[in-house]
């Protein structure tokens, strides 16, 4: 039985081990209280969990993310500070994960500038 959500897959969907997080970007709110994360990685045959996490740059960890069993190439969301982000340098690791299976198979780091 297929899963209720789950799309039909695409003719070039790859293996677990071939899928990459093709693009990774960051915009703020103008609230500075909030990020927008853009995510698009290649079509798959099995979905990935994905993990994210937010440094500052002291290198300390802000907020971490975890999506289980993505079923979207490209999607956005939204990231909840707790409190109003600093002007400074930043940086989001990213990974895509298949479990027991195969393990983290591909990650990304962006660094980014928030300014005031």
């Amino acid at each position: 039985m297929n899963h209720p959500f789950q799309k039909p897959m695409p003719e070039n969907a790859l293996p677990p081990e071939e899928v990459i997080i093709e693009d990774l970007r960051v915009e703020p709110w103008e609230d500075m209280t909030r990020l927008k994360i853009f995510v698009k990685i290649s079509p798959f045959q099995k979905p990935a969990n994905l993990h994210f996490e937010l440094f500052n740059q002291e290198k300390k960890k802000l907020t971490e993310v975890a999506i289980i069993e993505n079923t979207e190439i490209q999607f956005v969301f939204t990231i909840h500070l707790k409190s109003t982000a600093e002007t400074g340098e930043y940086q989001l690791k990213a990974s895509l994960d298949y479990g027991e299976d195969f393990g983290v198979t591909n990650s990304k780091t962006i660094n980014f500038s928030l300014l005031s």
